[in-house]
């Protein structure tokens, strides 16, 4: 959780303890975590790629060395805009949900039906966004002329945009931002999520034989290798199942229990 090193590294801490003390829960709202699983998961990805890096520089020195991942370090390196203006203006911003802190307009908004994503990320997208709303008069608004005035007057905007997206559903603003080259998109369920062409043609959903419950689903391989890829060799084993396996590959017979 902690590391190896520093007064608390011997504290035992879950995910959820280590998300508040990183900072990454009050960005995103009271008291909400982000997706339960993320610091353990980001501790793995980063133990890889120290692992990966160790092996290189044994080969190049013929000295191993220890690899130190710590779960709080981990969530702590995805916080490089908030860390960012907090050295720069000394002031930790507080709860902001899904709006981006230095992208304007750049969050989820509400249209008449639900929520959508919107990204408005340079002041070409700026301008085809103002277009896609039908509201050019914003590009000449001394409030909005640049990403740092609309992040400075964020509020007002935001009311301004919220207003006008209220008249059409989600779907209808998707429409129209994908003929303007605004990037936007749909906040999908899991089962939404799981049914997109675009998930499936990457082969991110998977399904196994399985020896009780006939068939398993399981989720895909993110990293894709042209001449080595990794494929799933089947469904999780059941408890015990390979344990005479394992004890006889090291020349012992698996005890009786």
């Amino acid at each position: 959780g902690y590391g190896q090193t520093g007064p608390d590294w011997d504290r035992p801490v879950p995910g959820l303890i280590v998300q508040g003390m990183s900072g990454v829960m009050n960005s995103n709202g009271d008291a909400s975590k982000g997706w339960a699983a993320l610091p353990d998961l980001l501790a793995g990805l980063y133990a890889v790629q120290g692992i990966l890096l160790a092996l290189m520089a044994r080969e190049r020195t013929g000295r191993g060395q220890w690899v130190d991942i710590s779960m709080l370090d981990g969530m702590i390196s995805f916080l490089p805009y908030e860390a960012g203006l907090y050295f720069q203006t000394g002031r930790a911003n507080g709860s902001r949900g899904s709006a981006h802190p230095a992208l304007c307009p750049c969050e989820a908004f509400r249209a008449s039906d639900g929520f959508f994503n919107l990204a408005v990320c340079s002041e070409k997208t700026w301008a085809a966004f103002c277009d896609a709303i039908e509201r050019p008069d914003l590009l000449k608004d001394p409030r909005f002329k640049t990403n740092v005035e609309r992040v400075q007057n964020r509020t007002e905007l935001n009311k301004i945009v919220e207003r006008i997206f209220a008249k059409k559903t989600k779907d209808e603003w998707l429409r129209s931002f994908e003929e303007k080259g605004v990037a936007a998109g749909p906040i999908y369920s899991l089962d939404q999520t799981m049914d997109q062409p675009q998930v499936k043609a990457r082969d991110m959903l998977m399904c196994f034989p399985h020896k009780r419950a006939d068939k398993i689903k399981l989720l895909g391989v993110p990293v894709k290798l042209s001449e080595t890829p990794g494929i799933p060799q089947g469904s999780p084993p059941l408890l015990g199942e390979h344990t005479q396996e394992i004890f006889q590959s090291f020349g012992e017979e698996p005890p009786s229990y």
